[in-house]
């Protein structure tokens, strides 16, 4: 009795009491169809176990193992599952009653968890694949898919429902998803398999669509959001993008007009008018701009008679043209273009 008078609210007794044998069992071999589908989702990640390792005990082991009453009544629910199902267990009763009653109907010759292991749980055929949504269970890939039909990957879920991993992972990004302590999502049901040597996540998609409604509300009203926002990116990509080649186009105007107007299909004429344009723009003279050693552009020549450098002396533009000379405006470059 505690210290301060008051008596406890629960009464505690050494007697213990169990309430799992006294009951049906009907509710024993519900609880021992649960218990068969085990499932781990992580399951494609782990190391590949060595063939010479012993399994790990399943539930319904540890179940038969805890008593009599319980062992008696796993095998009875084993002998009524391989019985319901014999047509793809290929289940057949021993030929003399005494030796069916020490038949180990859960682990022996032909008992339920030994030709589990090895066959498809739905149409009996030889497999050594895992179901990718009941990782406990052996199932062929014809089986999986007829199963569950609406398997959705996690990257298909991501890209069509706009999710998170951590929204459709829940617990195991619960750090990222609520910063502030708000409850953390659950995580939906899922699996992973290797294909390719890549592991891959799936999802059913009736989970991933009722996630989608919890996060975003109207499922049409947010993709018609995405589209206009998406659209939006694009527009200013296209602006940028645009502002980025003109200035491009504007830089080698200056600096490589020739260069320019052979990229740009113009003829030879064009050429010529292009770079008197930008000889009349800039003020140079032509003798300014000749082809000589260190005059390499429109702009180095601006550059070197601000800088207070002598006028050169040589051709004058016309000759250049009849010449069919003209300066390639190219860094440390000076060449005959005879193209124009």
């Amino acid at each position: 009795m505690p210290s301060n008078g008051k008596h406890p609210s629960v009464h505690l007794t050494t007697d213990s009491k169990d309430y799992l044998t006294v009951l049906p069992p009907e509710l024993l071999h519900n609880i021992c169809d649960h218990l068969l589908p085990n499932h781990d989702p992580q399951v494609a990640l782990h190391s590949t176990p060595s063939t010479t390792s012993i399994a790990q005990p399943h539930a319904l082991d540890h179940l038969s193992a805890t008593c009599r009453s319980l062992r008696a009544e796993v095998q009875s629910w084993a002998h009524h599952f391989l019985r319901a199902h014999a047509r793809i267990t290929r289940y057949k009763e021993l030929k003399t009653p005494k030796l069916q009653a020490k038949r180990n109907l859960l682990r022996g010759k032909g008992g339920l968890l030994t030709w589990a292991a090895k066959h498809c749980i739905f149409c009996g055929k030889s497999s050594n694949r895992s179901a990718i949504l009941v990782s406990g269970l052996k199932c062929c890939a014809k089986c999986d898919k007829a199963q569950w039909p609406d398997k959705i990957t996690k990257t298909a879920a991501k890209t069509t429902y706009d999710l998170k991993d951590h929204q459709l992972l829940g617990q195991a990004h619960s750090s990222a998803i609520h910063p502030q302590g708000s409850p953390p999502l659950p995580a939906l049901r899922y699996g992973t398999y290797i294909t390719s040597n890549v592991p891959t996540t799936m999802f059913l998609e009736p989970d991933v669509r009722a996630r989608a409604q919890l996060i975003h509300g109207d499922l049409a009203l947010h993709a018609s959001r995405r589209a206009a926002a998406a659209a939006e990116r694009q527009r200013k990509k296209a602006v940028k993008d645009q502002a980025a080649a003109a200035k491009e186009r504007a830089w080698a105007a200056e600096n490589t007009p020739f260069a320019l107007a052979e990229r740009e299909g113009r003829s030879k004429d064009e050429a010529i008018k292009m770079l008197g344009d930008l000889i009349a723009k800039s003020g140079l003279l032509p003798e300014e701009i000749m082809e000589a050693p260190g005059i390499e552009s429109i702009k180095m020549a601006l550059e070197m008679r601000n800088a207070g450098g002598p006028p050169r002396d040589g051709m004058q533009l016309e000759d250049m043209k009849a010449e069919g000379l003209v300066v390639v405006e190219g860094p440390g470059v000076d060449c005959e273009c005879d193209w124009l």
